[in-house]
């Protein structure tokens, strides 16, 4: 079926109006995103470096940022990464003002140690694991 949008019989593509990035520690996770880019056909539309956390600064003054931080599905692991969620918040508060944020959580108990207050919480499934996506508004 043709449609006025595209002229065409095919679904158009819309190019983003701001860059994407991506970014991880792990230069294996990076490669994998990419490739899952490419796949979909959208891999020249986004640009993914490596990098940690500490050295995350906002490349604009206003923006979306999603993150799908660890989890610590296993006992002892939550304890491990509260110092991680805690800066994590301490670095949206500090470098990102202007901006939302999203974290895709899989524990609630981690997500509290973000030290935010979501504006929006979704209840997703990230596979088989229940999750929330919380929204944060950056002030």
């Amino acid at each position: 079926m043709a449609t006025a949008a595209t002229g065409g019989g095919t679904a158009g593509v819309v190019r983003p109006a701001r860059p994407i990035w991506g970014r991880d520690h792990d230069a294996a996770v990076l490669a994998q995103a990419q490739a899952n880019a490419e796949r979909c056909g959208v891999g020249d539309r986004l640009s993914f470096t490596i990098g940690d956390l500490e050295d995350l600064t906002a490349p604009a003054d206003q923006g979306i940022l999603i993150c799908n931080p660890p989890y610590g599905k296993r006992l002892g692991e939550v304890e491990a990464l509260i110092p991680f969620y805690r800066r994590l918040g301490d670095i949206f508060k500090q470098r990102f003002q202007g901006w939302t944020a999203y974290i895709l959580s899989g524990s609630p108990e981690l997500s509290k140690q973000v030290g935010l207050r979501a504006s929006r919480r979704f209840e997703v499934y990230n596979g088989s694991l229940p999750c929330r996506f919380l929204k944060f508004e950056l002030y």
